[in-house]
């Protein structure tokens, strides 16, 4: 069975509650769980929406015209919408090796991470606040070039290359570096510190 978790949430203060469960109703919105609003006053999150084991891919998920193509992002729907109507909405969702992170404000996406194993399928928008300390960090840095040496497959080219990318701090589509796992482990440390649900 394939791995699966996820969530859409917004920021969201809790005597907001009802504003949020009257939009969902006017949109007649009846995603998975969207009638179970969580909100975290310890990180003023609204969760809107959540994935798990058994759930089927939710439609805001990018998709390609063909193979080949680029992976096109829909530019309507609940998380644009969402944003416009209160700001900011964030969704992600992990199945098996594979990553999909989106971050909008105001109607626009600001933030699209998507990945797998073999590495960045895209990487467009500005860096969120979270990434740096996950991806860049010296003890990052360190596990990667030992795991590559246990493995002997560091070169002298290879572990310039590293270097290069955690000076830069920069995740670039059709690289393999930062290696993409667990983020969405680090989306839950940063989002969600003390949530039990994500």
């Amino acid at each position: 069975m394939v791995e699966t978790f996820g969530a859409i949430f917004v920021p969201l203060k809790s005597d907001c509650v009802g504003r949020l469960q009257n939009w969902l109703q006017q949109k007649k919105y009846n995603g998975r769980d969207s009638k179970k609003i969580i909100v975290l006053p310890e990180n003023s999150f609204a969760v809107v929406e959540q994935y798990g084991r058994t759930s089927n891919p939710p439609g805001w998920l990018p998709s390609r015209e063909k193979v080949g193509d680029q992976l096109t992002v829909p530019q309507k729907g609940i998380l644009h919408e969402l944003s416009v109507d209160f700001g900011e909405a964030f969704a992600f969702i992990m199945f098996d090796d594979y990553i999909d992170y989106q971050h909008w404000k105001d109607g626009k996406l600001v933030r699209f991470l998507d990945g797998s194993a073999e590495g960045w399928d895209t990487a467009s928008g500005s860096p969120d606040p979270w990434e740096e300390d996950f991806f860049f960090s010296i003890e990052k840095l360190d596990n990667r070039l030992n795991e590559l040496r246990y493995f002997r497959e560091l070169t002298i080219e290879l572990e310039t290359e590293i270097r290069k990318v955690w000076g830069e701090k920069i995740i670039r589509s059709g690289a393999t570096e930062p290696p993409v796992g667990e983020v969405a482990r680090a989306i839950r440390i940063h989002y969600f510190q003390n949530n039990p649900f994500i």
